[in-house]
């Protein structure tokens, strides 16, 4: 979803009204607008999927977490969302985990990103022509990753793992990369452990 002024007025009258008390005072809460957008944008996205499997849309009023925080709804599809400025993404899928990571192309910082870096990806950027797209290109693999593993940069196993490849093997587990594109200004990448899937893309 991309947010655009029409969008975050819809989502104004369409999301907000339907969330817990609970979850309106955590949405009024959050300081910056973009944040408060990105939150009600998620649960639209959320709200679709559950629509789609027959399951009550209510159901985001009642997200569990596990022990790192990663979001999850019992007896539902896996999902995961990322978001980035103006682009919000959620990826789900059934009986299997699933990782997505969305990132604005920009000029970063490499110091904010290398300590979860292997030395081979470090040198790869080190020596790419657009060192920032490289960093964003491997940081969005890397958190997906995480997040499809379930604990996200949280899971120590990150820097060691070099993704620059299609595929990881963790611990005998091979886990694959996509790339998704849903804007040209952005890079989006899911981890899974299918390596040949077909992916429908569904912007609201």
């Amino acid at each position: 979803m991309y947010l655009d002024a029409p969008k975050k007025e819809i989502l104004q009258k369409e999301v907000f009204p339907i969330l817990s008390s609970e979850l309106k005072e955590h949405c009024s809460n959050f300081f910056f607008e973009k944040d408060r957008f990105h939150f009600l944008a998620g649960r639209k996205l959320l709200i679709n999927v559950l629509e789609k499997e027959g399951l009550e849309p209510d159901l985001i009023n009642h997200l569990k977490q596990n022990e790192f925080g990663r979001p999850f709804i019992e007896n539902a599809p896996d999902f995961n969302i990322s978001h980035s400025e103006d682009l919000v993404v959620l990826a789900w899928c059934k009986n299997r985990e699933i990782g997505v990571d969305a990132e604005q192309i920009r000029k970063v910082d490499f110091a904010d990103y290398e300590e979860f870096f292997t030395p081979a990806e470090k040198e790869s950027i080190r020596n790419h022509t657009s060192p920032s797209a490289e960093c964003l290109r491997i940081w969005t693999r890397k958190e997906a990753l995480g997040k499809c593993l379930g604990k996200g940069l949280s899971d120590e196993r990150l820097a060691a793992l070099d993704v620059r490849k299609p595929f990881v093997d963790v611990e005998g587990k091979e886990l694959f990369f996509h790339e998704l594109h849903f804007h040209p200004s952005y890079i989006v990448h899911l981890a899974t452990d299918l390596r040949d899937a077909n992916f429908l893309l569904v912007e609201h």
